[in-house]
């Protein structure tokens, strides 16, 4: 039997995106949704998206800040994570942007995905899978081994 999983990403980027994210997601295709955390209505996603039991939550690893007029910043510290913020303390735009300034330190990486995964879970965000926002998974100390596994609960 061949079937199709409907993920919805960048759940916390807006209301307005969390509002029709929900909507999708009453609908009979979407059945997961992954969170950006460092986003500015995160919060506002992990409150109005808690009451779909059906659906399966994911982190939406966040290192880039794409947008020209809603920057974000990590959830660390930038003094935390300085391979990865930029000038102003936010987070640089693209994973190019990353690429050119040589990677970033995985150890940063790693405290950095630890801790949007913990303040997804504070929320009531139950975590079940990772992923990645905007490609950031291919540059150099921000991969596999950076992305703790989330454990399993009942």
């Amino acid at each position: 039997m061949t079937g199709l999983v409907v993920r919805v990403d960048d759940a916390g980027l807006s209301e307005s995106v969390n509002e029709s994210i929900r909507e999708a997601l009453r609908g009979p295709a979407a059945r997961s949704v992954s969170l950006m955390v460092p986003a500015p209505a995160a919060a506002h996603a992990a409150r109005i998206l808690k009451p779909l039991p059906e659906v399966v939550r994911g982190l939406h690893v966040t290192l880039t800040s794409e947008w020209e007029q809603c920057r974000w910043r990590p959830v660390l510290s930038a003094r935390a994570v300085p391979s990865f913020v930029d000038t102003d303390g936010f987070l640089p735009r693209t994973a190019e942007e990353l690429h050119r300034r040589g990677g970033v330190d995985p150890r940063e990486a790693r405290a950095e995905i630890e801790a949007q995964l913990l303040r997804a879970r504070e929320r009531g965000f139950d975590v079940r899978y990772v992923d990645e926002h905007m490609g950031v998974g291919w540059v150099r100390g921000a991969g596999r081994r950076s992305v703790p596994s989330p454990p399993r609960t009942a």
